[in-house]
């Protein structure tokens, strides 16, 4: 499984380098390319414009969201920019609490984490503290376009 986002989890001066991983990512196996039978020729994927039937360069692509059948409210880069709540490549902990006091259907979807090469023991540290104190950690994190609350468990489901 590939992680959806590297990072590091942070909580006062320690800082561990992490990878994120979806907690309810259901497919699993080989990914396959689409091939052309007769030479194996990779197929690649084309933006058509669906009234002229024509490829759209990139440069010519807008974002919209559809608000009645056919008609739409487009963005700039800039707009969606301005969207965006403050990007980080970093969980802040900012405060641990008991795991029971928290509804589990509050959060988005379930997350692991997984130490990155150097973490390990830190990583440990925390999880063991956290086993320890029956608590889990209640992190604020920002990444891509939203901020989000997630329930944050290694990918053991120790938390």
């Amino acid at each position: 499984m590939r992680p959806i986002w590297n990072g590091s989890v942070s909580f006062g001066l320690v800082n561990i380098p992490v990878h994120l991983y979806s907690g309810s990512e259901t497919r699993e196996g080989i990914e396959l390319n689409l091939l052309h039978k007769d030479d194996n020729s990779p197929i690649r994927y084309a933006r058509i414009c669906k009234d002229e039937g024509k490829e759209v360069d990139w440069d010519d692509i807008v974002k919209g969201y559809e608000y009645e059948k056919g008609k739409f409210v487009t963005f700039t880069g800039k707009q969606l920019e301005e969207l965006d709540p403050e990007k980080s490549s970093t969980i802040d902990i900012q405060q641990f609490v008991k795991e029971g006091d928290i509804d589990i259907r509050y959060f988005d979807k379930p997350y692991y984490l997984e130490p990155i090469k150097g973490g390990e023991k830190a990583y440990a540290l925390l999880r063991q503290a956290l086993q320890k104190s029956s608590r889990a950690d209640d992190e604020q994190r920002r990444i891509a376009f939203r901020e989000s609350r997630d329930l944050g468990r290694d990918r053991h489901g120790n938390g």
